[in-house]
């Protein structure tokens, strides 16, 4: 994806955004991590790829990407102008004109030419059988 693109300037914001909060982006070891600490057991992790439009040819990921495309239009506003103003900082002038920018960005995960996907993190695993006390 291209620097200037306005999907990948859009979540480097809002990434920025979680991280000065103190809740950065999880990773799927981060994630394992968490489980296994909290007693589970046959703890298992997969990351899949989550097109973001209709670009797919596989019609079960065209109907995922249709999906996300739905969500991700209002969650640029939704999360970005409360990101940007109240934990960047920014005057609501600036984040408005990064959420107007989603309206290209919006406009450029409509275009087949564009292949956004984002990578969607699972991590599961089996309660413990037997004696656990759990206090």
């Amino acid at each position: 994806m291209a620097p200037y693109h306005a999907v990948l300037i859009f979540s480097q914001h809002l990434r920025a955004a979680m991280s000065k909060m103190g809740h950065p982006a999880p990773d799927i070891e981060f994630m394992r991590k968490l489980l296994e600490e909290a007693g589970f057991e046959d703890v298992k992790t997969r990351t899949a790829k989550e097109p973001l439009g209709l670009w797919p040819k596989d019609i079960r990921l065209k109907r995922v990407g249709a999906m996300s495309l739905l969500n991700i239009g209002k969650a640029f506003e939704s999360y970005g102008m409360a990101a940007f103003t109240r934990v960047l900082g920014m005057d609501v002038e600036k984040p408005r004109e990064t959420c107007d920018a989603a309206r290209p960005a919006r406009q450029a995960a409509r275009n087949k030419n564009y292949h956004v996907y984002s990578f969607y993190l699972r991590a599961y695993g089996r309660k413990p059988t037997g004696n656990v006390n759990c206090e």
